[in-house]
């Protein structure tokens, strides 16, 4: 693996040194000089810059560069590369030097170099000749370094299909002319009159065959998902499938010598280039297990998404992260490359100030909230100074009427132990709040002195939305004085949810058929609209689709469940039943059943508070 790049006079890079790791991130704006680190290193490996483009003296070399009148012009790129532990002798480095030079006519072969090294301050030091049968020469001959543009078009996917291709020919090559064999018989079978017509004309004999070499075959494959040819699909989706390829051509790669191992290293540009940036954090996961089977990473980026991969590896063995910020020296416009922190990183790169009104308003937020539950906690704590008692914490007035006859009806020893929490609830996200408020008083009394609470939330989207927050909540200290229910489902309700109607538990639904009528005689409903809110998403698909009445499938149901269905309470309705509620005698409501529906809930609460 490369450990430290040392680049002199290549484009805009005058003399830059980097000590690299598993994965390293260049990050920068436009035109800093990220991509030519890479082309730097593709050089190096492959005697070209950019993608199938050949190294030019004249607009490679750095314009600003210093020369000497009786020295040549070069560019000059130093690489220091950690052994592999096979590969390592005692008593020598377990570093290699490697040094490569570039003048007008080319590559200049003597002035490569390849010796034993040591790295001190970013510097090659000690430097000393292989020992005699050194293998290390042929291990760094094979390093596979793969460039990948920041532009992926139709012609970089035809090179990496014909890499694939490649390394199939070295590993597989018999196998490979096996099968096309079979394939170039069936087509000299379907083309046989048209050959003897050809033979008859031209008095010759002719014949169809596949290439020796079928790497234009391999260029033109179609990679499909789901029945769409990959070169269908969006840019990001192209662009999500190298990492796979890469890793392919990788390990067939690996096969090609059985006594030297291929290193391989990814030079990466821009892979956020045509990506969501949710999508970002999946590359990152496949840049990160490459690097897990010894595949060195190197990105350009200026992508937050990105260059924060490092925060991924933090607990992973053998494997760091290097980032480098880069950018231009203002006199000479060379590229630099330095380390700074996150909130200079975020701020230099532009994503600070796209952030930071998110940010303030988020903070801003947190205050209220901050301040809202301290006023919450304060009144709390003046209530239970006068009601040292137990508390249930309800959405409402309404709830309470409803809720004190249940007990006066089931449970009347329990309504003498405790208190309705109401003094600012009206509705669930309010109750909840006192109910977390209430545990942060009890949290710090002893156990004997502590005051048990319960939270009942209707059971529809609010209510269950706010017990997956308390849920959480009370989960994080493990508390035990708050108990959080959601009314039950009543069999009404449980049936034409089951059937794809739009309904919810809450208090009113738990009624049973009598009061509803009542209600519907005294004006206290009103009719749900539009149609389409009478039933669930799902529903309405399924009734389009079968091309069904909606008013039939209503009309087939129960008269009760066409209430249910048809109506709501309206905010005065709901103040007029509990008045209603909460004047009927209590022997009445049991006889009748009306509040039935809410013992099983009661009779949770009842056991929790006297535990």
């Amino acid at each position: 693996m490369i450990r430290l790049i040392s680049i002199k006079n290549f484009r805009s890079i005058q003399t830059q040194v980097a000590p690299i790791e598993e994965i390293t991130t260049f990050v920068g704006q436009n035109d800093a000089g990220k991509s030519n680190i890479l082309r730097a290193l593709n050089l190096f490996f492959n005697a070209e810059t950019d993608l199938n483009t050949s190294f030019n003296f004249k607009s490679d070399f750095n314009i600003n560069a210093k020369t000497h009148k009786q020295r040549a012009k070069e560019v000059v790129i130093e690489l220091g590369l950690k052994l592999p532990k096979t590969y390592r002798r005692e008593g020598y480095p377990d570093t290699v030097y490697w040094k490569k030079v570039w003048r007008n006519a080319g590559e200049h072969k003597d002035g490569e170099e390849i010796k034993y090294c040591e790295i001190k301050n970013n510097r090659f030091t000690k430097k000393q000749n292989f020992p005699a049968r050194s293998k290390i020469k042929s291990l760094l001959e094979n390093i596979n370094f793969i460039y990948i543009p920041a532009i992926k078009d139709k012609t970089f996917f035809v090179e990496l299909q014909g890499k694939i291709y490649d390394v199939l020919a070295q590993t597989a090559e018999s196998e490979l002319h096996k099968s096309a064999n079979s394939f170039e018989l069936k087509i000299k079978k379907e083309f046989t009159e048209l050959l003897k017509a050809i033979d008859g004309t031209f008095n010759n004999n002719n014949s169809i065959s596949l290439p020796q070499n079928l790497r234009g075959i391999f260029e033109n494959l179609e990679f499909n998902a789901d029945n769409i040819p990959l070169s269908r699909r969006g840019d990001g989706i192209k662009i999500r499938h190298i990492p796979s390829m890469l890793r392919f051509i990788g390990d067939k790669s690996g096969n090609r010598h059985k006594t030297l191992i291929t290193p391989q290293i990814w030079g990466f540009e821009e892979p956020e280039n045509n990506v969501e940036f949710s999508s970002c954090f999946s590359l990152n996961n496949e840049f990160i297990e490459a690097a897990k089977n010894n595949i060195q990473v190197i990105l350009t980026t200026h992508s937050p998404a990105i260059y924060n991969i490092g925060q991924g590896i933090e607990n992973i063995q053998n494997l760091k992260a290097a980032r480098f910020h880069v950018g231009k020296c203002e006199q000479t416009g060379a590229t630099e490359l330095s380390v700074i922190e996150d909130e200079s990183l975020h701020q230099r790169i532009g994503f600070m100030p796209l952030i930071a009104p998110m940010i303030a308003e988020q903070k801003q937020k947190w205050h209220e909230e901050n301040s809202k539950q301290k006023d919450i906690i304060l009144s709390l704590e003046k209530e239970l100074q006068v009601e040292k008692k137990h508390r249930l914490f309800i959405e409402g007035k309404s709830d309470k009427a409803v809720f004190t006859k249940v007990l006066e009806v089931y449970f009347p020893v329990l309504l003498e132990k405790i208190h309705f929490d109401l003094k600012g609830n009206n509705c669930a996200n309010s109750a909840t709040d006192k109910a977390k408020a209430f545990h942060l008083i009890q949290k710090h009394n002893k156990e004997e002195y502590k005051l048990k609470g319960a939270l009942i939330l209707d059971n529809d989207p609010a209510g269950i939305e706010c017990k997956g927050i308390i849920d959480a909540f009370l989960k994080e200290s493990s508390s035990t004085n708050i108990q959080v229910c959601l009314i039950p489902k009543p069999p009404q309700i449980f049936n034409l949810l089951r059937k794809g109607f739009s309904v919810v538990a809450d208090l009113e639904s738990c009624l049973p058929e009598h009061i509803w009528r009542h209600a519907l005689e005294s004006g206290w409903l009103e009719e749900k609209a539009p149609l389409a809110k009478k039933f669930t998403e799902k529903k309405m698909v399924e009734i389009f689709n079968s091309n069904t009445n909606p008013n039939e499938l209503i009309e087939e149901q129960s008269q009760f469940e066409q209430l249910l269905i048809n109506y709501s309470f309206t905010t005065s309705g709901k103040a007029s039943l509990s008045k209603y509620i909460a004047s009927m005698e209590a022997q009445d409501l049991k006889e009748q059943e009306t509040l039935a529906n809410f013992e099983p809930l009661f009779k949770k609460v009842s056991e929790f508070i006297a535990r």
